[in-house]
């Protein structure tokens, strides 16, 4: 290849990546807390709300992390660097330049193409090595342009490709050159060229997979595969898969060996639907496991299959609407595919995800519409998922489409994202933005979408658990379904220590739990949980009004069905609960006790209960938490009242003037609000909400 001087990243370049608690019984007092909920540690705090997106000066087309954590992104002919903590970006000339990729051993692979009248076409490579700050000297690769790359830890890089009909593979030396093209098949008629697949497991053993699809024959796919070090290539090798495989993808996996996926056609007037299958190939071994049917019907364009810190298979695809589906490792099956949470009108788009260190799933996708694009991103973690995140505005002032989303060096998703604007003259241009998220501050009392504002849940008749937010309430609900409309549905406080409020649940059975969904989230039945009880039918209500004890952590009140005796559960500070503590009885002759947060202004948590004669009590926290002690002599807020309120919440702040609020539900469904005066009382009711979503069998 003839080499010309050109200066790029610093260097001399010539000549994209293709890129104990037993259970009560119902006339024995409750027990205390179970010693697993008592020891846990607490968790890490969770990544905290987006920030306003950041504009660049040009749209970004490819954007990766190195090991280091520099970040570097390509644009219009350029290379940016930002280096790990910085926030301004070094800018190189890199003409030609058409893709970047992060390999396993820290480096950045770039690739490129060159054309002129006199050499023609050249595709060269650059690299920049783990720790360095500059790329190396280009070097040529005599391969296409959208070859495939992959890499091992300890630096084994292998490229392939297909070409005028055949395809090839090239490894890079030492010395950071290509080795000559070796031809690994001949392919008649390929499904796809761009669909050769390549992957590098630890060993450095590589493998690449292809489709051939000859005429009048059914679709197959071959592989061949080297080891690290040997000389040759195996002979090719057909997979020998059912149902007319097409789109498969090959795929180093973190424990070593491989793993792929596939959709397949049984090509039948019975069975005309795709299915999306899994196998794995482990370390040392030869053979593929059996094909295992992902819970779903159809997947084009999937991402990478995403291995999480437990082991278990998260697979995501946008085909017909987006869906999700996990691989147990414990049972070694795939749960039924699910939808993931966004805005169902439009179609989803540049489907892009992330896994970061602490177990995050970040998420991020273009919602296409007929009235634009905008770009939204979701988290996903322990099996919950957050609400979406729209990260610009509706259009004409967003027409957007998502793009890269990474982890930076400091554990936060950076995700990048295109936008159509309009200049002075009014002619368009396309812009970049990259938004990322800030640290989580400690949850505001009630808040679980991560907003700093009350927020209500509601349970229906259907056993869809639904959030419902914003001020006022008047955020349409974001829903999560699978629960036994039996279920007890508390919003809590942040028990782990992950600084997101945690949901407690009562199930039906009695046991009960604390879930710990991510930030913004709901659970679901089968999301991340801490059991604390395997038997609290004992008790008939719960409430959590805040801090009791003077620790700046919110505790739990249990009231025993039997004897009407009030008890105390306190955050111990380690993901648990302390030894039950009693606080009062006679709390039989409250039909409602509800949890109300700070209605005094003093600091300290208070309780209301509604007697069964239609008086409204008070009960202002003392900050002790020493049993009978925990609350001062009770006093009267209302009389004759509430004998119409199917529901009564203790909501916090709903009307945004910073002062605890009273939410009630008429037995017409209706919702009212008795707003707070920060002194213990309660104005007069106003109707609260603008939308009908007050059908539940209860809000709490």
């Amino acid at each position: 290849m003839t080499m010309r001087s050109r200066t790029m990243l610093g260097v001399a370049l010539t000549p994209v990546l293709a890129l104990g608690l037993a259970a009560p019984a119902a006339s024995a007092a409750p027990p205390s807390p179970a010693q697993d909920a008592s020891t846990a540690a607490a968790a890490a705090p969770q990544l905290g709300p987006w920030t306003k997106p950041t504009r660049l000066d040009q749209p970004i087309t490819n954007m990766v992390m190195a090991k280091n954590g520099t970040v570097v992104a390509l644009a219009d002919g350029k290379v940016l660097r930002r280096p790990a903590g910085a926030t301004g970006w070094i800018t190189k000339a890199a003409p030609g330049a058409r893709g970047l990729m992060a390999l396993p051993d820290g480096s950045v692979q770039l690739v490129g193409q060159d054309e002129s009248p006199t050499t023609g076409v050249q595709t060269w490579t650059a690299v920049l090595a783990p720790g360095a700050t500059e790329f190396s000297a280009a070097q040529p690769f005599a391969g296409h342009y959208e070859a495939r790359f992959a890499g091992s830890a300890s630096g084994h890089v292998v490229a392939a490709w297909y070409t005028d009909g055949k395809v090839y593979a090239s490894e890079r030396t030492a010395q950071g050159a290509w080795s000559a093209p070796a031809t690994l098949a001949t392919v008649a008629q390929p499904r796809y060229f761009r669909f050769v697949s390549l992957a590098v497991a630890n060993d450095g053993t590589a493998l690449v997979s292809w489709g051939d699809t000859p005429v009048g024959e059914a679709r197959q796919f071959q592989t061949v595969e080297k080891a690290a070090g040997a000389a040759q290539w195996s002979a090719p090798r057909d997979l020998g898969l059912a149902g007319s495989p097409y789109d498969l993808q090959v795929f180093a996996h973190p424990k070593g060996g491989f793993h792929m996926v596939w959709n397949a056609r049984a090509d039948t007037a019975q069975s005309p639907d795709v299915a999306l299958s899994y196998a794995r190939r482990p370390a040392g071994t030869t053979s593929w496991s059996r094909a295992e049917l992902v819970g779903t019907g159809t997947a084009t364009g999937i991402n990478a299959p995403m291995v999480l810190p437990n082991g278990d298979v998260l697979l995501m695809s946008s085909n017909r609407g987006p869906w999700y589906s996990v691989r147990s490792a414990a049972k070694g099956t795939w749960a039924t595919g699910q939808r993931f949470p966004y805005t169902a009108q439009g179609a989803l788009i540049h489907l892009r995800s992330a896994l970061a260190p602490d177990g995050t799933v970040v998420v991020t996708w273009t919602r296409s519409s007929s009235v634009g694009r905008v770009p939204q991103v979701s988290t996903f973690v322990g099996g919950t998922w957050s609400a979406p995140t729209t990260l610009v505005g509706r259009p004409p002032e967003a027409n957007s489409n998502s793009g890269d989303v990474i982890i930076d060096g400091q554990g936060r998703p950076l995700v990048q994202f295109t936008q159509w604007e309009t200049r002075a003259d009014g002619s368009s241009h396309e812009v970049g933005y990259l938004a990322t998220t800030t640290p989580r501050k400690l949850p505001v009392r009630r808040d679980l979408t991560g907003d700093g504002k009350a927020d209500v849940l509601g349970l229906s008749t259907a056993g869809n658990l639904k959030l419902i937010s914003g001020a006022g309430l008047t955020k349409a609900p974001f829903t999560v379904p699978g629960w036994d409309p039996a279920t007890e549905v508390l919003p809590f406080g942040d028990l782990n220590g992950d600084r997101c409020n945690d949901v407690f649940v009562r199930l039906p059975g009695g046991e009960a739990r604390m879930y710990t969904p991510v930030c913004g989230g709901l659970p679901s039945p089968g999301s991340a949980y801490k059991k604390i009880a395997s038997d609290w039918k004992g008790y008939d209500a719960f409430t959590a009004p805040g801090d009791l004890t003077g620790d700046g952590r919110t505790d739990l009140l249990a009231r025993d069905v039997a004897t009407g005796t009030l008890y105390l559960y306190a955050d111990n500070g380690a993901g648990g609960f302390a030894a039950r503590v009693k606080i009062g009885t006679g709390w039989n002759g409250y039909k409602k006790i509800i949890g109300a947060g700070d209605l005094t202004g003093d600091g300290k948590a208070d309780l209301l209960a509604l007697d069964t004669s239609g008086e409204l009590w008070r009960f202002n926290g003392t900050g002790t938490g020493t049993g009978a002690g925990t609350f001062k002599s009770r006093v009267l807020v209302f009389k004759d009242w509430g004998g119409s309120y199917k529901d009564i919440v203790g909501a916090g702040d709903l009307n945004g003037d910073g002062k605890a609020d009273l939410l009630s539900r008429d037995t017409l469904g209706r919702p009212w609000l008795n707003a707070g005066n920060g002194t213990g009382g309660f104005g007069n009711r106003t109707a609260l909400g603008t939308e009908q979503i007050w059908d539940y069998t209860k809000i709490s």
